[in-house]
């Protein structure tokens, strides 16, 4: 008894090498968008280092993730990378730079404000980015540097050089300008910072505390 191939059409040479051909494609496209995603995921990488070593103020530097409730003396964390770390050490050769820590605001005009602020560690800023925002074009949006160079006037503050009071925009009685129709938006990256700088000058005195053996 003879029996007939089930696929016949797959002993013709012609579709044998149309299949290979399609095989062989599947494979290259496959190759090349694995390539792309990781080329992309490391270009991501790149550039939210940049941003942060913009905050820093520093041409180079190391930058190791941190818990941002322990950065005195509290042990490195694991992260896939910065934009899933809260917190940095700075870092070079000649030792700790400072740290960088998240801070969002949620009283901006439309929404919440996210920034990074870098201090060294006497609590001096050394810089303040402003990453993710929805503040009004033309207004609100002066607290990034491409368009202004507002933010620029928190370097070198601290809680030693300034006086609470002066933590606020000028209509509020305090050192910093605010924007001619978005008084919002300065007041509360005025307010995050000094929020950020407060909660690590709290942490310098827990770790004093500890220290010297009092408990809280």
């Amino acid at each position: 008894m003879k029996f007939k191939a089930w696929w016949p059409s797959l002993q013709q040479p012609a579709v044998l090498r149309l299949a290979l051909l399609a095989g062989c494609c599947g494979l290259l496209v496959s190759s090349i968008n694995f390539v792309s995603i990781e080329r992309i995921s490391n270009n991501q990488r790149a550039y939210q280092n940049q941003q942060l070593l913009a905050v820093t103020g520093l041409a180079q530097a190391t930058l190791t993730a941190r818990d941002p409730a322990t950065l005195i003396g509290g042990p490195a964390v694991q992260t896939s990378g910065p934009a899933d770390a809260s917190a940095f050490d700075i870092s070079d050769d000649s030792g700790l730079r400072g740290h960088i820590v998240s801070l969002t605001s949620h009283a901006g005009y439309n929404g919440d404000i996210r920034l990074w602020l870098a201090f060294n560690p006497a609590g001096e800023i050394l810089g303040v980015r402003v990453f993710a925002h929805q503040e009004t074009p033309g207004l609100g949006d002066r607290i990034e540097p491409r368009i202004d160079d507002w933010i620029l006037d928190f370097n070198g503050k601290s809680l030693a050089n300034l006086e609470t009071r002066q933590w606020q925009v000028q209509r509020d009685g305090g050192d910093f300008d605010q924007f001619s129709g978005a008084t919002i938006t300065p007041r509360a990256v005025v307010a995050a910072v000094h929020q950020g700088l407060l909660d690590y000058a709290q942490q310098q005195a827990r770790q004093l505390d500890a220290s010297a053996g009092v408990t809280p």
